[in-house]
């Protein structure tokens, strides 16, 4: 477990967007840990967790607003209750997941699963 810098780039929600961004990094060598999309309207949010995230927001701000925030990134097994057991340790210590969402990899041995929480340094204390 550790924290990382979640990129997240608000955009217009429209076919290509998301071709766009990822064709950008990927011709900047940068690599995606982990992603998720939501919308809402007409307006989508597209957060991202990659290796370079410095080199990400060179590469994505002169044609998208990029809004840095710090995440937890948790390593766990990709099997029933990983995920509940987390869940559960921060329920019970009263800290809310404000979002989640998680990636595979491993050939699908290990999860990579991004937390937003309110309190990251009471998180990780409660997940150690």
């Amino acid at each position: 477990m550790k924290t990382v810098k979640q990129l997240a780039i608000p955009t217009a929600d429209k076919p290509g967007t998301l071709s766009k961004i990822v064709d950008m990094l990927s011709g900047g060598g940068v690599n995606i840990i982990a992603l998720a999309i939501s919308e809402s309207l007409d307006r989508g949010i597209i957060r991202l967790v990659v290796d370079k995230p410095e080199v990400a927001s060179k590469i994505l701000s002169p044609e998208y607003e990029i809004r840095e925030a710090e995440v937890l990134q948790v390593e766990m097994p990709n099997r029933p209750g990983s995920l509940a057991s987390v869940a559960s340790r921060l329920g019970a210590a009263n800290i809310n997941i404000e979002y989640i969402y998680a990636s595979t990899g491993d050939e699908g041995k290990q999860t990579t699963v991004i937390i937003k929480v309110p309190d990251i340094k009471k998180a990780m204390e409660v997940l150690a």
